[in-house]
């Protein structure tokens, strides 16, 4: 009989953990598949292993032989495939259940001769079996998807044998090979077939979790890019990063891997980051042998919501959270002492990601939100607030920008505001940006924000009860600030925002109290006012001093931060400058009058860089709509 499936493994010294797969093809309820073990000449006992298994396994085809790699083992073994679909597994994963491959067979037997691809999902598990996410894999809309990632996880994919009898992996790559594969032969959406059921169990930590190998693979994924996605090139998040890991790489080979490690892990540790794979997975395992809550280790995001009095819009935000593409994670809800239906609305919810915490009466945001902190398992803690609404991607794309760049401890995006407004709220996107421009107001929009929960802890920062109001300001301002923490906002839409009455004179002027205090400028009422007006420069409002006066005001801190160091100085005074611009903007001057008065306070070089700053962001999107243009023609 000729078999449906045909599972391939490449091995190579991998005798310690080739049998967990094995185990779970002989388990399979459906037999109709043949195995074909690729291996790369071990020197183990990885054959022996493999021989030990022909009883249970009479469909197995074994070779031996050296390699160049993993990709061309696989080409290696694709000349013996005599099945209908091909399924590459790695020699430490295995088939998710003994099922797994019945199920895929009632998906498959009647696919139209189109369908050439089939993801399903894949579960990843340390190497001590503590599982820590599942990878959704979906084959709709996948082909756009490709510019960015693979969409779902390879050793969830089953292909139609045909595919390579005209393809097959280029072997030059040693990471990135079933991605270019998969760009190459992946044509349009109709040649794929969502699974919809999990279809493996995944070691994580392998070649493309290693941090050496990590700096080869930003190059190599910028060769796919280069070679069958060119548009989608970024200078920004393909090619900088893509020279980086060159240079890394050369770096850990000189190094030696365990050295490098090593460093890496320090440097890490030292920056207020979780360490690298290997140390996270060996603190996941010993937890795991010693806890009976193991399962909340596994945990990628929490989402933490604090709730008072929120019924008449709180059905919107969970169920925007509960519908994110990014499935693993839990969801915290806080109800802070509410006293309308919210309670009963958030106990209607019977998803297993929901932890609900109960106040028995109104503690206030901060303490609201540091319970959520508090009970948070995840890697990424993700503010929502109860009257917003999250785009469906939100998770998704945040997370992947957190996992790119580690370095970073906070990650904002852009909202949309609705209810009584529609503009979008755009933060800068620079890390010294962001800094400079909390010295006038909150730089990443708390309720689309994602934190790496390791650098809190690490802190030990939490919200302070002193600010009920402003205490996302505050937050941010010793997090980035007194912590130096750096922060990036992607430019992404990731929430609709409810426009509402919470923001308040009193509280903010709080916040900038302590901005003064930190560059040791004293803060009489005058002053504050000052400092308040001009953080307000866009609104219009008339002024209570002469311009002059806010212009003495920016010098001093200037001045200050000079000494002090509080914020990245040339940011700070391009920050400062352009507030000053505004507010002269907003007294009817002509152009004229508002050049000259600019020149006199600021000079020529200081007004050429704003006027540069406020017409080149016009002339930037001028040219950019005209390069879609071209490129849609094209």
């Amino acid at each position: 009989m000729t078999p449906f499936f045909t599972i391939i493994t490449s091995t190579y010294n991998a005798a310690n953990t080739l049998a967990r797969l094995l185990d779970s093809l002989a388990a399979q309820t459906f037999r109709n598949f043949e195995i074909i073990v690729q291996d790369g000449a071990s020197k183990d006992a990885t054959l022996a292993v493999v021989e030990s298994y022909r009883a249970k396994l009479p469909c197995l085809v074994v070779n031996s032989a050296p390699d160049k790699g993993i990709y061309d083992a696989w080409n290696s073994a694709l000349a013996f495939v005599s099945g209908e679909w091909v399924l590459f597994l790695g020699a430490d994963d295995a088939l998710y259940a003994p099922d797994t491959l019945e199920k895929a067979f009632a998906a498959l037997k009647d696919a139209p001769a189109e369908t050439l691809f089939a993801p399903g999902d894949a579960l990843f598990v340390s190497p001590g079996g503590v599982e820590i996410k599942i990878l959704a894999g979906k084959a709709e809309g996948a082909k756009g998807k490709f510019a960015e990632a693979i969409p779902f996880c390879h050793t969830a994919l089953f292909q139609r044998a045909r595919v390579f009898r005209t393809a097959c992996f280029d072997s030059s790559f040693r990471i990135a090979g079933d991605y270019e594969f998969l760009c190459r032969t992946w044509r349009y959406d109709q040649q794929g077939k969502t699974l919809g059921f999990t279809i493996s169990r995944m070691a994580a930590g392998g070649i493309s979790s290693d941090p050496v190998m990590t700096a080869r693979m930003r190059w190599e994924v910028l060769r796919v890019l280069l070679r069958h996605h060119p548009r989608a090139v970024s200078l920004s998040r393909h090619v900088i990063p893509a020279f980086k890991g060159l240079f890394l790489y050369a770096a850990f080979s000189a190094l030696g891997k365990q050295q490098a490690a090593k460093a890496l892990d320090r440097f890490r540790i030292s920056r207020g980051l979780p360490p690298s794979w290997e140390q996270q997975a060996h603190e996941t395992d010993t937890q795991a042998a010693g806890s009976d809550s193991a399962a909340e280790v596994r945990l990628k995001a929490s989402v933490l919501m604090p709730v008072y009095n929120d019924a008449r819009y709180i059905r919107d935000a969970i169920d925007s959270i509960l519908n994110q593409t990014f499935a693993g994670f839990e969801f915290v809800i806080v109800n802070d002492g509410s006293t309308d239906g919210t309670a009963a609305i958030v106990n209607e919810y019977a998803d297993p990601r929901i932890k609900i915490i109960t106040h028995e009466r109104n503690l206030g945001r901060p303490s609201a939100r540091n319970s959520a902190l508090q009970a948070a398992q995840g890697e990424y803690v993700f503010w929502m607030d109860a009257d917003d609404i999250a785009l469906p991607q939100r998770l998704e794309k945040q997370i992947a920008f957190m996992d790119a760049h580690p370095d970073v401890a906070v990650c904002g995006g852009a909202v949309q505001c609705f209810h009584n407004s529609g503009m979008t709220l755009l933060h800068p996107s620079g890390s010294k940006a962001i800094s400079a421009a909390l010295f006038f107001a909150p730089a990443i929009a708390n309720p689309a924000c994602c934190i790496r929960k390791s650098v809190l802890d690490v802190k030990g920062i939490r919200f302070d009860d002193g600010f009920p109001r402003a205490e996302d300001y505050e937050f941010w301002c010793r997090l980035l600030l007194d912590y130096k923490q750096k922060a990036g906002n992607i430019p992404d839409l990731v929430l609709l925002y409810r426009v509402r009455a919470f923001f308040t004179e009193e509280s903010h002027k709080a916040v900038q109290c302590g901005m003064l205090e930190r560059l040791g400028i004293a803060a009489p009422e005058e002053t504050t006012q000052i400092y308040f007006e001009l953080s307000l420069a866009e609104c219009g409002k008339a002024l209570s001093f002469p311009w002059q006066t806010y212009v003495d005001f920016a010098d001093a801190v200037a001045a200050a931060n000079g000494v002090k160091r509080i914020f990245p100085r040339k940011a700070l005074r391009r920050r400062l400058d352009s507030r000053l611009a505004r507010l002269a903007a907003f007294e009817g001057l002509s152009v004229r009058q508002l050049l000259s008065r600019c020149v006199s306070a600021f000079g020529y070089g200081r007004t050429a860089g704003i006027v540069w700053r406020h017409t080149s962001r016009r002339l930037l999107e001028k040219l950019r709509c005209g390069l879609d243009g071209l490129l849609r023609r094209g």
